[in-house]
């Protein structure tokens, strides 16, 4: 459901009892929000959580590397499978059967950031199976997330 302001401004003339004093008025314009209804299943699902994976790790992925200079830096490649693994996680929780392919997922969003070759896109599948083998990509432990979440929580409301 969203609900958004649609006009606003300030008349003159005929008030709200028609005494000829300027008021204020404002126009909503409401918009259900359909796709929270249907319920997608099976493949649809889980296109849909993989474009919500999508779409969550390019943003931070962007954010971090603004001159798109990180390209070959193992470093940051292993941020972003980290960050793939959590973000994978943190959207299947409930969904325990869907498998999404976590490095195709870094593949991709290093494609739409860095405007790959095909030879660029083999070499970072080596990176990335290199940084596998040799233990750099962990999972966040739980404990660990409901300490950080709390403490921005409290940072926020203090």
């Amino acid at each position: 459901m969203v609900l958004r302001i649609k006009q606003f401004g300030l008349r003159s003339g005929r008030g709200a009892w028609g005494d000829g004093v300027p008021y204020f008025y404002i126009l909503f314009d409401y918009k259900m929000d359909l796709i929270g209804l249907i319920k997608p299943k099976n493949s649809l699902l889980l296109k849909q959580l993989y474009s919500k994976a999508f779409k969550l790790l390019f943003e931070e992925l962007n954010d971090f590397d603004t001159q798109k200079q990180l390209l070959n830096d193992m470093e940051f490649l292993a941020l972003a499978c980290n960050l793939a693994e959590h973000v994978v996680d943190q959207q299947k929780k409930h969904f325990k059967a869907l498998k999404i392919d976590k490095m195709k997922l870094v593949v991709d969003v290093f494609k739409v950031i860095y405007e790959m070759t095909p030879e660029d896109v083999e070499t970072l599948k080596q990176h990335i199976q290199f940084v596998f083998d040799n233990g750099m990509i962990n999972k966040v432990s739980t404990f660990r997330y409901v300490k950080k979440s709390l403490s921005s929580w409290m940072k926020s409301k203090f």
